[in-house]
């Protein structure tokens, strides 16, 4: 038992270091990577806070309404529609700019 004890003590201290490490990783990211609000014509802060909108309004009642897994598989469906859809525009915008 005593063994048992001790490898959940270090697992959770290897959690808790990498939680630390992420966290850190992060913030030193964001403080050292300033993205720009357009990139060749394309506003990615807006897109980017749009899937962090859409990724909260599907989760939040999908975990609301259903399990943990459920919540996962519909968000997961939900995501893939939406990208398969951004690139259909993007290649039918596409094709229409070069005629």
């Amino acid at each position: 038992m005593i063994i048992a004890d001790i490898m959940i003590v270090l697992m959770a201290l290897a959690v808790l270091g990498t939680i630390c490490a992420t966290a850190y990783s992060v913030s030193h990211s964001l403080r050292t990577n300033r993205r720009r609000g357009m990139e060749n014509g394309v506003p990615v802060g807006r897109i980017g806070w749009a899937v962090v909108i859409l990724l909260v309004c599907v989760a939040l009642p999908a975990w609301l309404a259903g399990s943990f897994t459920d919540m996962c598989m519909i968000t997961a469906g939900v995501m893939l529609l939406a990208a398969s859809a951004a690139v259909a525009y993007s290649k039918i915008t596409t094709a229409r700019l070069r005629q």
